[in-house]
């Protein structure tokens, strides 16, 4: 569960797109990926917790429901999520996340998720030796970190082009088919498409 501060953040982010006094039918349909390029590392970050924990949808549902007038520009959760995480790596924060997971132990925090993801695990044990969970969307989110910080790296497993589209979407969707290993590949090799430079 995410903490309060969390959860107001987000909401707050969201409320400011409903606020802006220019009408919403006047901005563009990606406005909300192209807004995380002026957010704060502590915003961004607060959005990447949102996306890795699954709360994303939740968040953009209640959104819908609060402000229907300005529904229309919620972005696709998948597309949001890549771009939340794309531009975290532009800024070489890769991890925060991890770090907040584990502070002091992102590298291995990351590492022992990669490792359960990547047989299809739905259950990590942390840095600290407890028992976490393994949703597909920390599965992708670690393997799109790996993707990026290895860009010459491999996994063994591919997926093909149009297959690394479709877990993506189903992943942020939560779709509960969607296993870890699909996940965590899908983010490594959409990471090396979108290479950051």
């Amino acid at each position: 569960m995410m903490a309060r501060s969390v959860w107001i953040g987000l909401l707050a982010g969201l409320v400011t797109l409903a606020s802006i006094t220019v009408s919403s039918a006047q901005l563009p349909d990606d406005f909300a990926i192209r807004a995380l390029r002026i957010k704060s590392d502590d915003n961004l970050g607060a959005k990447r917790i949102g996306c890795a924990f699954g709360d994303t949808p939740k968040i953009m549902r209640k959104f819908a429901r609060e402000y229907p007038r300005h529904a229309h520009i919620i972005p696709d959760i998948a597309d949001y999520c890549t771009a939340v995480l794309r531009e975290a790596m532009r800024r070489k924060r890769w991890a925060n996340l991890y770090s907040r997971m584990q502070p002091k132990r992102a590298t291995a925090e990351l590492k022992l998720i990669l490792s359960a993801a990547g047989t299809g695990k739905r259950q990590y044990k942390n840095a600290a030796g407890t028992i976490k969970v393994l949703n597909c969307e920390l599965a992708f989110d670690a393997g799109y970190v790996a993707g990026a910080l290895n860009p010459k790296g491999t996994l063994g497993k591919r997926l093909p082009r149009k297959k690394i589209r479709t877990v993506t979407s189903a992943c942020f969707l939560q779709a509960a088919t969607v296993s870890t290993s699909d996940a965590v590949v899908a983010g490594f090799q959409l990471s090396k498409e979108q290479a950051v430079r």
